[in-house]
Protein backbone atom coordinates (compact mmCIF):
# COMPACT_ATOMS: atom_id res chain seq x y z
CA UNK A 1 0.00 0.00 0.00
CA UNK A 2 2.99 2.30 -0.40
CA UNK A 3 3.53 2.90 3.31
CA UNK A 4 6.62 4.75 4.46
CA UNK A 5 8.68 5.51 7.57
CA UNK A 6 11.36 8.03 8.46
CA UNK A 7 13.50 7.02 11.44
CA UNK A 8 16.02 9.41 12.97
CA UNK A 9 18.06 8.83 16.11
CA UNK A 10 21.10 9.83 18.09
CA UNK A 11 22.92 7.37 20.36
CA UNK A 12 25.64 8.06 22.91
CA UNK A 13 27.48 5.25 24.68
CA UNK A 14 30.10 4.88 27.39
CA UNK A 15 31.84 1.55 27.92
CA UNK A 16 34.80 0.61 30.10
CA UNK A 17 36.51 -2.48 31.42
CA UNK A 18 38.61 -1.91 34.55
CA UNK A 19 41.56 -3.99 35.73
CA UNK A 20 39.58 -4.78 38.90
CA UNK A 21 37.23 -7.00 36.88
CA UNK A 22 34.49 -4.38 36.66
CA UNK A 23 32.89 -3.78 33.25
CA UNK A 24 30.19 -1.20 32.72
CA UNK A 25 28.26 0.17 29.78
CA UNK A 26 25.73 2.99 29.58
CA UNK A 27 23.88 4.15 26.48
CA UNK A 28 21.24 6.75 25.69
CA UNK A 29 19.12 6.92 22.53
CA UNK A 30 16.96 9.82 21.38
CA UNK A 31 14.77 8.62 18.52
CA UNK A 32 11.71 9.42 16.46
CA UNK A 33 9.99 7.23 13.89
CA UNK A 34 7.28 8.90 11.81
CA UNK A 35 5.25 6.79 9.42
CA UNK A 36 1.82 6.00 8.14
CA UNK A 37 0.49 2.49 7.48
CA UNK A 38 2.10 -0.94 7.60
CA UNK A 39 1.49 -4.56 8.57
CA UNK A 40 -1.70 -4.79 6.50
CA UNK A 41 -3.31 -1.94 8.44
CA UNK A 42 -6.33 -0.17 7.01
CA UNK A 43 -6.69 3.54 6.33
CA UNK A 44 -9.67 5.30 7.91
CA UNK A 45 -10.18 7.66 5.01
CA UNK A 46 -8.98 6.21 1.71
CA UNK A 47 -8.89 9.73 0.23
CA UNK A 48 -6.64 11.17 2.94
CA UNK A 49 -3.70 8.93 3.76
CA UNK A 50 -1.95 11.93 5.34
CA UNK A 51 -4.18 11.54 8.41
CA UNK A 52 -2.34 8.29 9.18
CA UNK A 53 1.08 9.92 9.34
CA UNK A 54 2.19 10.15 12.97
CA UNK A 55 4.79 9.06 15.52
CA UNK A 56 5.14 5.30 15.60
CA UNK A 57 3.93 3.39 18.65
CA UNK A 58 6.92 1.00 18.96
CA UNK A 59 9.74 3.56 19.05
CA UNK A 60 10.21 5.38 22.39
CA UNK A 61 11.56 8.93 22.29
CA UNK A 62 14.06 8.30 25.11
CA UNK A 63 15.79 5.06 26.00
CA UNK A 64 18.56 4.41 28.54
CA UNK A 65 20.31 1.06 28.93
CA UNK A 66 23.04 0.27 31.42
CA UNK A 67 24.88 -2.87 32.45
CA UNK A 68 27.41 -3.68 35.13
CA UNK A 69 29.42 -6.92 35.40
CA UNK A 70 31.87 -7.61 38.20
CA UNK A 71 34.17 -10.62 38.16
CA UNK A 72 34.77 -11.04 41.89
CA UNK A 73 38.59 -11.00 42.38
CA UNK A 74 38.70 -14.15 44.49
CA UNK A 75 40.26 -17.47 43.51
CA UNK A 76 43.20 -18.84 41.56
CA UNK A 77 45.11 -16.09 39.74
CA UNK A 78 42.97 -13.35 41.32
CA UNK A 79 43.77 -10.68 43.92
CA UNK A 80 42.38 -12.67 46.87
CA UNK A 81 43.26 -16.35 47.39
CA UNK A 82 45.47 -16.28 44.30
CA UNK A 83 47.22 -19.52 45.37
CA UNK A 84 44.08 -21.35 46.47
CA UNK A 85 44.06 -25.11 46.10
CA UNK A 86 41.63 -26.88 43.76
CA UNK A 87 38.98 -27.46 46.45
CA UNK A 88 39.04 -23.91 47.83
CA UNK A 89 39.13 -22.40 44.36
CA UNK A 90 36.13 -24.56 43.35
CA UNK A 91 34.17 -23.11 46.27
CA UNK A 92 35.36 -19.49 46.39
CA UNK A 93 36.57 -18.70 42.86
CA UNK A 94 34.80 -18.07 39.60
CA UNK A 95 32.02 -15.85 40.93
CA UNK A 96 30.62 -12.85 39.05
CA UNK A 97 27.68 -10.51 39.53
CA UNK A 98 25.70 -8.44 37.08
CA UNK A 99 23.06 -5.71 37.01
CA UNK A 100 21.13 -4.50 33.98
CA UNK A 101 19.04 -1.34 33.97
CA UNK A 102 16.68 -0.33 31.18
CA UNK A 103 14.20 2.53 31.03
CA UNK A 104 12.27 4.09 28.19
CA UNK A 105 9.64 6.75 27.73
CA UNK A 106 6.06 5.71 27.09
CA UNK A 107 4.59 4.37 23.88
CA UNK A 108 2.35 6.53 21.71
CA UNK A 109 -1.24 5.30 22.08
CA UNK A 110 -4.21 5.96 19.84
CA UNK A 111 -7.78 6.56 21.08
CA UNK A 112 -10.69 4.82 19.36
CA UNK A 113 -14.44 5.31 19.28
CA UNK A 114 -17.06 2.71 18.30
CA UNK A 115 -20.60 3.41 17.17
CA UNK A 116 -22.91 3.81 14.15
CA UNK A 117 -20.89 4.85 11.09
CA UNK A 118 -20.99 8.70 10.95
CA UNK A 119 -19.17 8.83 7.61
CA UNK A 120 -21.47 6.68 5.49
CA UNK A 121 -18.45 4.92 3.97
CA UNK A 122 -18.65 1.46 5.61
CA UNK A 123 -20.04 -1.14 3.23
CA UNK A 124 -23.00 -3.21 4.39
CA UNK A 125 -25.69 -5.29 2.71
CA UNK A 126 -28.04 -4.60 5.59
CA UNK A 127 -30.51 -1.71 5.78
CA UNK A 128 -29.26 -0.77 9.26
CA UNK A 129 -26.26 1.52 9.78
CA UNK A 130 -23.10 -0.53 10.44
CA UNK A 131 -21.06 -0.16 13.63
CA UNK A 132 -17.51 1.05 13.04
CA UNK A 133 -14.41 1.83 15.08
CA UNK A 134 -12.80 5.17 14.28
CA UNK A 135 -10.64 7.78 15.96
CA UNK A 136 -12.72 10.34 17.90
CA UNK A 137 -12.64 14.12 17.81
CA UNK A 138 -9.93 15.60 20.01
CA UNK A 139 -10.91 18.64 22.07
CA UNK A 140 -7.64 19.36 23.90
CA UNK A 141 -4.37 17.75 24.95
CA UNK A 142 -5.36 14.42 26.57
CA UNK A 143 -2.08 14.00 28.48
CA UNK A 144 -2.39 14.75 32.18
CA UNK A 145 0.41 16.21 34.34
CA UNK A 146 2.36 13.43 36.06
CA UNK A 147 0.96 14.53 39.44
CA UNK A 148 -2.57 13.67 38.24
CA UNK A 149 -1.81 10.39 36.49
CA UNK A 150 -2.99 7.15 38.07
CA UNK A 151 -3.39 3.55 36.94
CA UNK A 152 -7.13 3.99 36.44
CA UNK A 153 -6.83 7.50 34.91
CA UNK A 154 -3.64 7.84 32.91
CA UNK A 155 -5.05 10.35 30.42
CA UNK A 156 -8.00 12.74 30.19
CA UNK A 157 -10.92 10.76 28.72
CA UNK A 158 -12.99 13.95 28.47
CA UNK A 159 -10.47 15.33 25.96
CA UNK A 160 -12.24 13.24 23.29
CA UNK A 161 -15.74 13.28 21.82
CA UNK A 162 -17.63 11.21 19.28
CA UNK A 163 -16.89 12.16 15.68
CA UNK A 164 -19.49 14.34 13.99
CA UNK A 165 -20.76 13.69 10.50
CA UNK A 166 -17.27 12.85 9.28
CA UNK A 167 -14.02 11.25 10.46
CA UNK A 168 -12.75 12.27 13.89
CA UNK A 169 -10.07 14.95 14.24
CA UNK A 170 -7.72 12.94 16.49
CA UNK A 171 -4.49 11.77 14.95
CA UNK A 172 -2.59 8.59 15.79
CA UNK A 173 -0.40 8.39 18.89
CA UNK A 174 -1.72 11.45 20.75
CA UNK A 175 -1.65 9.72 24.17
CA UNK A 176 1.75 9.21 25.83
CA UNK A 177 1.68 5.91 27.70
CA UNK A 178 3.52 5.16 30.95
CA UNK A 179 7.27 4.79 30.91
CA UNK A 180 8.84 1.41 31.61
CA UNK A 181 11.78 0.67 33.90
CA UNK A 182 13.32 -2.78 34.33
CA UNK A 183 16.08 -3.99 36.65
CA UNK A 184 17.76 -7.39 36.28
CA UNK A 185 20.29 -8.86 38.67
CA UNK A 186 22.37 -11.99 38.34
CA UNK A 187 24.91 -14.03 40.29
CA UNK A 188 27.02 -16.48 38.29
CA UNK A 189 29.53 -19.21 39.11
CA UNK A 190 32.06 -20.59 36.64
CA UNK A 191 33.28 -24.18 37.06
CA UNK A 192 36.48 -24.82 35.08
CA UNK A 193 36.51 -28.27 33.43
CA UNK A 194 39.83 -28.04 31.60
CA UNK A 195 41.77 -25.33 29.80
CA UNK A 196 39.47 -23.42 27.49
CA UNK A 197 36.33 -25.17 28.79
CA UNK A 198 34.06 -24.18 31.66
CA UNK A 199 30.47 -24.43 32.82
CA UNK A 200 28.78 -21.23 34.04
Amino acid sequence: NGAGHQYNAMTAEVKRRASTGLTYQLSYTLARDIGDVERAEGIENAYDRGRERAVWVDIPTHRVNGSLIWDVPVGKGKKVLANAGRGLNLLAGGWSMSAIYSTRSGRFLTPTWSGPDPTGTAYTSSASIPTVTLRPNILRDPNLPSSQQAVNRWFDVDAFAAPGAYFGSSSIGVIKGPKMTVWDFGIFKAFPIREGLMVR
